[in-house]
C-alpha cells in the first residue's frame, strides 16, 4: 500500500526584518517541481495519464487518506480533476507537488509528496 507523505523542508534563507510581525521575514529562491531521482525512485510532476494509477494505488483508500487534507476519491474522474488543478499550479515556481514513482516498473505513480508553506500563527 502506498502512502502520501507531507514533507517539512529546510533551506538557507535570506533573512530580513519584518516589522509588522516582530520577526525575521525570509525569502526563498523557489525552483518549482523539478524532477528528482534516487537509485530507486523518481519524483516528478504529475501527468494527466496518472489519474488511474493515483486512484488505484492510494487516492481511493480511506486508510491512506485518513490524515490528509482531502477525502478518498470516489472515482478516477475525481483523481483526474485534482491532477488538472495540480498541473495548473506547476506554472508557479513556488509549487512543489511530486508524483512518487518507482524507477523500475514503468514509472507508475505509487504516491505523492508536496511541500506547503504554513503560517504557524494561523494554522
Amino acid at each position: 500500500m502506498a502512502t502520501t507523505h507531507h514533507m517539512a523542508y529546510s533551506t538557507t534563507h535570506n533573512m530580513a526584518p519584518d516589522a509588522a510581525h516582530g520577526t525575521m521575514a525570509r525569502s526563498v529562491a523557489h525552483k518549482g517541481t523539478a524532477t528528482l531521482e534516487t537509485e530507486r525512485l523518481t519524483l516528478r510532476r504529475f501527468a494527466p495519464g496518472d489519474a488511474g494509477a493515483m486512484f488505484r494505488n492510494w487516492a481511493s483508500d480511506p486508510d491512506v487518506t485518513e490524515f490528509l487534507t482531502w477525502p478518498p476519491h470516489a472515482s478516477v474522474a475525481a483523481s483526474a480533476q485534482i491532477l488538472s488543478e495540480w498541473a495548473a499550479g506547476y506554472a508557479r515556481p513556488d509549487c512543489y507537488n511530486w508524483a512518487i514513482a518507482l524507477r523500475q516498473g514503468g514509472g507508475e505513480p505509487i504516491g505523492s509528496i508536496s511541500v506547503t508553506e504554513t503560517d504557524e500563527k494561523t494554522a
